[in-house]
């Protein structure tokens, strides 16, 4: 059985988490980190701790350099990530960071956070271990659905009809509909551990 122990800033210990989090991470691996959260690794699934951050985390961010930006460049305006974000908005490689998280309309921040003021964004609520099926399948509704959005970008298919025919094919060539009445059980004994992760 799976535990939740949320750390936050009521957390009588939080170095014990970060500990922790530090040997599965670094301790264990010692000179290749990297296996552990990269080239398609689940291993850090396996990790006594997990570290999460908003859904909405970069998003946030971006709006907190949007606010810097429109009060004359003001840098005392920014809190956490801004902060980093902001030095490398100014830096060597700063037109990069600018395709994404710079002034104007355009980049993929303004779409994403025009997406969220409409009310179009929702963050998964699933957190819980894959089933056999969702094991069995994944790789396959993962193909399925590149092979869709692809057709649909290029302009291949057009959105509307190419967005109905993968749900179709998601529910039923692809056991969607069972993955999700799967999902749902989960959420409903495990409502109770669903967080708002927009807010501290």
């Amino acid at each position: 059985m799976q535990g939740w122990v949320v750390v936050n800033k009521n957390f009588g210990n939080p170095e014990i988490a970060l500990k922790m989090r530090s040997l599965t991470t670094y301790g264990l691996l010692c000179d290749d980190s990297a296996w552990w959260w990269y080239d398609h690794n689940v291993t850090w699934h396996f990790s006594p701790v997990r570290c999460n951050v908003s859904a909405f985390d970069n998003l946030i961010t971006y709006q907190n350099l949007q606010e810097a930006y429109e009060n004359d460049n003001d840098e005392s305006l920014l809190k956490a990530k801004a902060v980093p974000y902001w030095k490398n908005l100014h830096g060597k490689d700063g037109w990069e960071w600018e395709l994404m998280f710079g002034p104007g309309d355009g980049t993929p921040f303004s779409v994403l956070e025009k997406d969220y003021n409409e009310g179009n964004l929702f963050w998964d609520a699933f957190h819980g271990e894959q089933s056999e099926l969702m094991q069995s399948m994944w790789s396959n509704v993962e193909d399925q659905r590149n092979q869709f959005y692809t057709n649909m970008i290029i302009g291949k298919v057009d959105t509307e009809s190419g967005f109905a025919k993968w749900v179709e094919t998601f529910n039923n060539a692809l056991s969607g509909e069972q993955m999700t009445e799967e999902v749902n059980v989960w959420f409903k004994d495990h409502q109770k551990l669903a967080v708002d992760l927009t807010t501290d």
